[in-house]
């Protein structure tokens, strides 16, 4: 079994360019698996392990990856009301129809 990857270090994103870079590569990375995934692939039964919280699961992997989805947008949030709670920035309207809107 794989083993978790690390948090991630602060002080390895000294600046925006070196997080932009290496925020290139896993999206590089994240879109060549998505790609390479098929429909028997989306719908295989994965089984794993969270260590942490001594759970034992199984979940289709298009399960798995709209948790991804959900739970980065989760993260957004936090970081947003940080930024406008703690910071006092003001934080612009988050929600995907908006940016459509405005992109129209």
């Amino acid at each position: 079994m794989d083993q978790p990857v690390p948090h991630l270090n602060f002080t390895d994103f000294p600046s925006i360019s070196k997080t932009r870079e290496e925020w290139e590569v896993a999206r590089g990375e994240m879109l060549a698996y998505i790609n390479s995934l098929d429909q028997a692939a989306l719908d295989e039964i994965i089984s794993y392990q969270v260590l942490g919280r001594s759970i034992n699961a199984t979940h289709r992997r298009r399960e798995i990856l709209l948790h991804l989805v959900n739970h980065s947008t989760d993260h957004r949030s936090q970081i947003l009301a940080m930024l406008n709670t703690h910071f006092g920035i003001d934080t612009p309207e988050q929600d995907y129809i908006i940016y459509l809107w405005e992109k129209s």
